[in-house]
């Protein structure tokens, strides 16, 4: 068995991918579709390959609103949304808890940063040193004014740590095309006072190099792109080799 499919589990009811890291793959867990809102009960046998069956089900709608719970971080109510499709108490919390791993805020943040995003990181650097340059070298009105700007561009530079991150160490990572099987909205998200949808992507990934495998990608969106996101759309991503779920849109390469 390769390592591709080691990490890779499919939804038995739709055929999506089911996570976007083995992380999750511990023994008995529940893994919720993203796409068609089966719950599903994953088990791993010492020799043989991890088996998946359909446990319960979110209605769609539902699960849209569990996922959109999910990003605002209010877990309680994720929870009390799935328990109202049926759903049990200790089923739902795991659901979540799972939901949560996979479409966070944190797995947002840690996007590469678009051609946008390194100017704005450019920025924020510039800003810090220059006001942190002048809380040094001035007092009264002019040391606060450093002061100020070197800590806003301090917070915004936060923010952005982990898309800075994610760019630094993706240089040097293979490419390859991601060709869209399922689209699911997870929410939206505000981003210097515009909303951004938040999308995750059941994938067919091809690398450059041969291999094709499957995957899921999270892929935030401003509104003048939404109409890029659909099935049959390609996206070009990088992958850390040896752990091929573990996927990034690439932003730097998308000249659609």
């Amino acid at each position: 068995m390769s390592a591709h499919e080691v990490s890779i589990l499919e939804c038995p009811n739709c055929g999506a991918v089911l996570s976007a890291g083995s992380s999750n793959g511990a023994a008995g867990d529940l893994w919720p579709c993203l796409y068609c809102g089966a719950l599903v009960r994953v088990s791993h046998t010492p020799t043989g390959p991890a088996q998946a069956t359909v446990e319960g089900t979110v209605v769609q709608d539902v699960m849209a609103r569990v996922r959109e719970r999910v990003l605002a971080g209010a877990r309680e109510e994720a929870i009390a949304l799935c328990e109202s499709s049926g759903v049990s108490r200790e089923s739902a919390v795991e659901a979540v808890d799972a939901l949560a791993r996979s479409v966070s805020g944190r797995a947002i943040m840690s996007q590469a940063l678009s051609p946008v995003g390194w100017l704005i990181a450019a920025a924020a650097l510039a800003a810090c040193g220059g006001g942190a340059w002048l809380a040094a070298a001035a007092d009264g009105i002019a040391f606060w004014t450093g002061v100020v700007l070197a800590t806003f561009a301090s917070f915004n530079l936060l923010a952005i740590s982990r898309g800075i991150g994610t760019s630094l160490r993706f240089l040097s990572a293979p490419r390859a095309s991601a060709l869209v099987r399922s689209v699911a909205e997870v929410g939206t998200r505000q981003a210097g006072g515009a909303p951004i949808r938040i999308f995750s992507l059941a994938v067919d990934v091809q690398p450059e190099s041969g291999g094709s495998f499957h995957g899921q990608l999270v892929v935030p969106s401003r509104e003048a792109s939404v109409h890029k996101v659909q099935v049959g759309a390609r996206f070009p991503v990088r992958y850390r080799p040896g752990d091929p779920s573990w996927l990034r849109y690439d932003a730097l390469s998308d000249r659609s």
